[in-house]
């Protein structure tokens, strides 16, 4: 985006004129890159998959279609206002940890680290995992309405835990696979839960 530090550095402007694959799908680097990534208010017109390495965003967005980050770790570069809009969200960071203040639909994250999403709206949460190698790898999440459809788990060390605030909304599991095994829901040493209309 514009005046993004890097090497290859492309304006908001000239983003919007890369196309898609044949699958409607934009993407940007390819697996395994490790460069760092600066992502100044980009916006996609269609699905788009970024890779990378450590990448700090200001601001991205697919609209209401799907954004997926291969990245080492995710950092917010803009305080408080939102850095992802997306309809579906993917973040995998395969090093460290991810934060973020989003405005999705639907979130998916695995993270070697601290896990912290600060949601605008409700949101629908997939698998949330951390895996750090750390004696706190926490996941925060903040929305007004959480819907969990996937297993939430920070498991190694002895004091990882696990934050969901519901805000003015509720917390449910409805969506998770009833075949599943609920005790699988929710994974962590320490578990704390709040919701103004019910869990």
């Amino acid at each position: 985006g514009d005046s993004a530090a890097g090497t290859l550095n492309l304006t908001a402007a000239e983003v919007a004129f890369l196309p898609s694959l044949g699958n409607g799908t934009l993407m940007i680097g390819e697996t395994g890159q490790s460069g760092a990534l600066d992502i100044n208010d980009v916006s996609f017109a269609s699905n788009a998959q970024v890779f990378g390495g450590a990448a700090t965003i200001e601001a991205i967005s697919s609209g209401s279609k799907s954004l997926t980050l291969e990245v080492s770790s995710v950092t917010d570069d803009n305080a408080a206002a939102t850095n992802v809009t997306a309809g579906s969200f993917t973040v995998n960071a395969s090093v460290g940890g991810v934060d973020l203040d989003t405005s999705v639909d639907g979130m998916t994250v695995t993270a070697k680290g601290d896990i912290s999403i600060d949601e605008f709206d409700s949101i629908a949460l997939g698998n949330i995992t951390t895996t750090g190698t750390g004696d706190n790898d926490d996941i925060v999440i903040n929305a007004n309405g959480i819907s969990i459809g996937g297993g939430i788990s920070s498991t190694n060390g002895d004091s990882e835990s696990i934050t969901l605030n519901a805000g003015t909304g509720a917390i449910d599991y409805a969506s998770f696979d009833v075949t599943s095994d609920h005790s699988n829901v929710l994974t962590a040493g320490i578990i704390d839960l709040t919701a103004s209309t019910g869990i």
